[in-house]
């Protein structure tokens, strides 16, 4: 039971970090659209 626990809780943590990352990218890209053109 553990080891599900522990692999449930590793996605969990992965895929917040996958949809930070997912955010930063488009925050990134909306704040130099104006910029590129």
């Amino acid at each position: 039971m553990w080891g599900i626990g522990f692999m449930e809780t590793a996605l969990s943590v992965g895929w917040l970090f996958h949809w930070a990352g997912l955010a930063d990218i488009a925050n990134t890209g909306l704040f130099f659209a104006p910029v590129v053109g």
